[in-house]
């Protein structure tokens, strides 16, 4: 009774449950005083922070790091500072705990003692130092993380040079770009994206040569830090890779080549966009288009084959597109550039399209007309448009439209009363309802680089379960890649779109569990409340902020070093018992 209890008012923060939970932490066996104290930083409320504050003092240190560890949920800072005197706590898992807090509430002041602790004996310890010092942006830190450059742990390592990035200055950029060439990928992609991140223009002919690297990830990442490095002289690096490069390069390259800004690229970005052949060229494109900032040279009229349109005519044009992703990214991108004018064709798409997977070009277009409504001088007739595309949002079928139609409304001063009744088309899953209990069953990720062995948790999560098994059954993730790599946070595939945005044809309920994001685990992504679908990560260092936001489905049992070396593009297969 107490786990589902427990559950409930984890999930749902209810500030009714403090009580309750205080007198679980009376009560309580240690695991319940655990999961209170988890369930209190859920809630978020200055009842429940109180409670985690008292228990800093707590004897057991395991109570202390807990605490402090959920403080950071709450997103309290000031009372998040009670976590300075924990800097100097005999429990190393009690400092890390409060250097992440610390850090990830950019908690100021006691910088000094950050620094002190890279030397820490812990490795845990030294990490979530370096990343505190990261997320701070503490330039005197600089040399000391320089030195945790060559630590004797990798995770330490990769860090380190993601906490110089986030710094961001000259003298941090020199470090890092002594680390360029490095055999590991993960420490070059954090490398160019630091040096991206500190504009240092000494360091262009050094990072343009990365951009012909054997590793995927790596080429990305130095187009990035070409542009930011060497402005107009990247230019020819991100032609050669629009025209020669993977489609995912070609992708970036367009993005980026809206950064650059020349105008005569203007006819390039909506042609590809028009009549590009490659789904991903073709988000490049949309995505570049909006990234402009001469609007005057994007309303411009160009020839593109033969018709006359101009850049923001075709991302209208495409903001239809029967592709839904390309869609989405012409109506972000018509967000920060469209005019007021176009306000009654966006409110006509969304009309249009009421399909499951138009759910976020729906989300994507109430932000836009938002947007445009904002920094464009609109008349009445346009507001009035507005505000009838605001309450036409209300009976959306999908729960996440509604909520947002229903905030822009009061912002404009109305009431709002979405409709909870409506059905939301979530897509027909080729399965009955998964026999219960299902226990725990092993599946095998099957990579180039080494198997990775998962539990997963039928009986905490089912349904999520239980339709990864059916697609690896039915071979649908055999091939795939995956497409997303973030050094030192998260591997994660299962996208048949090789773009972020694809599924298997539906959603799933989200299924929140006790289990927390240690090391290992295995997660569901998704775009926002009961939206999970095929796409899948696992985690390379612990994360508590996702603990009860994604629902987990198992944890890795072997082949962690295999996790720690996916580079984006692997492919991989799933093997079931």
């Amino acid at each position: 009774m107490w786990y589902s209890k427990r559950s409930l008012h984890w999930l749902i923060g209810d500030e009714e449950a403090v009580e309750p939970l205080r007198m679980k932490m009376v009560n309580g066996s240690l695991r319940v005083k655990k999961e209170a104290i988890l369930a209190l930083g859920r809630i978020s409320k200055p009842s429940a922070t109180a409670l985690l504050v008292n228990l800093l003092r707590n004897f057991n240190p395991d109570i202390r790091a807990l605490a402090a560890q959920s403080l950071a949920s709450t997103g309290d800072s000031t009372a998040a500072r009670q976590c300075f005197p924990l800097l100097d706590d005999p429990s190393p898992a009690v400092l890390a705990s409060a250097s992440y807090t610390i850090g990830r509430l950019g908690i100021g002041g006691n910088e000094d003692r950050l620094i002190e602790l890279l030397q820490h004996k812990d490795k845990r310890v030294r990490l979530r130092a370096a990343e505190a010092l990261g997320r701070l942006k503490c330039g005197k830190a600089v040399k000391f993380l320089k030195k945790l450059t060559k630590d004797k742990d990798r995770m330490v390592r990769i860090k380190a040079v993601e906490a110089l990035g986030r710094i961001g200055n000259a003298k941090t950029a020199d470090v890092i770009g002594h680390l360029l060439g490095n055999k590991d990928p993960y420490i070059e992609v954090l490398a160019l994206r630091g040096i991206a991140n500190a504009k240092e223009k000494s360091l262009f002919k050094k990072v343009a040569k990365l951009t012909s690297s054997k590793s995927p990830m790596v080429r990305r990442a130095a187009l990035e830090a070409v542009v930011s490095t060497g402005g107009m002289k990247a230019r020819d690096y991100i032609i050669q890779s629009i025209v020669h490069g993977t489609p995912h390069e070609a992708m970036t390259a367009l993005e980026l080549l809206g950064k650059l800004g020349n105008k005569d690229d203007i006819n390039l970005m909506a042609d590809t966009l028009l009549y590009g052949s490659n789904t991903l060229r073709r988000e490049g494109a949309a995505i570049g288009i909006g990234n402009y900032e001469s609007e005057k040279d994007l309303e411009e009229k160009i020839d593109i084959r033969g018709k006359e349109t101009s850049a923001i005519g075709a991302l209208l044009q495409c903001a239809n597109d029967d592709d839904w992703v390309v869609a989405s990214l012409c109506v972000e991108s018509l967000a920060k550039v469209g005019r007021a004018d176009d306000i009654a064709r966006l409110s006509e798409i969304f009309k249009a399209r009421n399909s499951r997977v138009d759910g976020d070009l729906r989300l994507a277009l109430l932000d836009a007309v938002h947007s445009i409504t904002g920094r464009t001088k609109s008349d009445t007739d346009a507001k009035d448009a507005v505000i009838e595309l605001y309450k036409f949002s209300l009976g959306d079928p999908d729960p996440r439209v509604r909520k947002k139609g229903a905030g822009y409304l009061i912002e404009f001063g109305m009431s709002a009363n979405p409709s909870p009744r409506s059905i939301w088309k979530r897509g027909e899953l080729p399965w009955d309802s998964p026999p219960l209990p299902m226990g725990d069953t092993t599946v095998v990720i099957k990579t180039q680089r080494g198997d990775i062995k998962v539990r997963l948790f039928g009986d905490d999560a089912p349904g999520a379960v239980f339709a990864l098994l059916d697609l690896a059954r039915r071979g649908f993730y055999d091939g795939l890649t995956f497409h997303r790599v973030v050094p030192g946070f998260v591997i994660q595939g299962g996208d048949p779109r090789d773009d972020g945005w694809g599924d298997a044809g539906f959603f799933l309920r989200s299924q929140f569990n006790r289990h927390r994001y240690l090391k290992g685990t295995v997660g569901l992504a998704h775009a926002g409340k009961d939206t999970p679908g095929s796409q899948f990560f696992i985690t390379q260092l612990p994360q508590p902020h996702l603990d009860g936001r994604y629902t987990v489905i198992g944890v890795v049992v072997e082949g962690l070093d295999v996790v720690d070396r996916i580079e984006e593009q692997d492919t991989f297969d799933i093997e079931t018992q």
